[in-house]
């Protein structure tokens, strides 16, 4: 029973390093298309004001979409994790529970 908690200790911290390393990677996207887009609105602004104004507007609705998006890509990570996590804490239990059963208990 041990050996399945550490298996599944160990499923976690991988499945943890997974999530984190596709948000990270998922956030660095978001701010590449932010600049790029900050870029292209501070060429307007001197090419064409009155199209900057309008882009301007759309930035700011874009920003707001993707920190919407952001978050909810942030709370489904969390959400399975916590899953996950549960997971370990049922096998500790009955682990537990099992090892009470028999009197030798090492965990």
């Amino acid at each position: 029973m041990q050996k399945k908690i550490e298996k599944a200790r160990a499923k976690l911290e991988a499945k943890k390093a997974k999530i984190e390393a596709g948000l990270t990677l998922l956030r660095k996207k978001d701010e590449t298309k932010l600049a790029n887009a900050r870029e292209k609105l501070e060429r307007l602004r001197v090419e064409n004001p009155k199209k900057a104004d309008s882009f301007e507007e759309w930035l700011k609705e874009k920003e707001v979409k993707l920190a919407a998006k952001a978050s909810a890509r942030e709370n489904k990570a969390k959400e399975k994790i916590n899953k996950v996590t549960q997971k370990v804490t049922i096998l500790e239990e009955e682990a537990r529970k099992k090892c009470e059963e028999k009197g030798v208990c090492k965990i």
